[in-house]
């Protein structure tokens, strides 16, 4: 089924704009409708005209934004249970020295 630019909409809400493929690669000639906005804020919406997902479709500027969203989810999740670790061992050093400061003082006070 051929999608038309009246019948699908961006996340802006927005008539995407008709593309064709000009670098010379498999796709070249080839229809696709895009974000209106993708100068400046794309949000990422891309369809073959044609309606057909090719292998070489696969990597869309869509798709290579949800894996960059992905591996920097990743990587956040990565420093924060680096940083959880950390505050455990200082949790249990600062409370190793509290129950050393405690058993010192036992008599001392």
């Amino acid at each position: 089924m051929a999608i038309s630019s009246s019948n699908a909409n961006c996340k802006h809400s927005l008539t995407p704009v008709e593309h064709t493929v000009k670098k010379n690669e498999a796709n070249k000639g080839r229809r696709f409708f895009r974000c209106a906005q993708w100068k400046n804020d794309d949000c990422g919406y891309f369809k073959w005209a044609d309606g057909i997902i090719s292998e070489t479709s696969i990597g869309t500027s869509s798709a290579n934004h949800d894996i960059a969203m992905d591996r920097r989810m990743l990587e956040v999740n990565l420093n924060l249970d680096r940083k959880n670790g950390r505050l455990k061992g200082d949790k249990r050093r600062l409370k190793g020295e509290l129950i050393r400061v405690k058993r010192g003082n036992k008599g001392g006070f």
